[in-house]
């Protein structure tokens, strides 16, 4: 059975947020492995979706890309 989950643009950019995150925590160019990873820490459910979590370290780490880059 195939799952799709339907979320906003900005769950989209969150969720990439998050595996962005989980690639360079554990060193690897691979989406399914970062996203292991980030489902392991909560951050996304085993749906896909998004958790409490996963938006709050998003934020963070949104916050610290644009001020890095200021």
């Amino acid at each position: 059975m195939h799952l799709e989950v339907i979320m906003s643009a900005f769950d989209y950019k969150i969720l990439n947020t998050l595996i962005s995150y989980g690639r360079k925590k554990l060193h690897t160019d691979t989406d399914d492995i970062a996203l292991a990873y980030i489902e392991g820490e909560g951050y996304v459910d085993p749906k896909g979706g998004i958790t409490q979590s996963g938006y709050t370290i998003a934020k963070s780490l949104d916050f610290n890309e644009y001020s890095a880059q200021a």
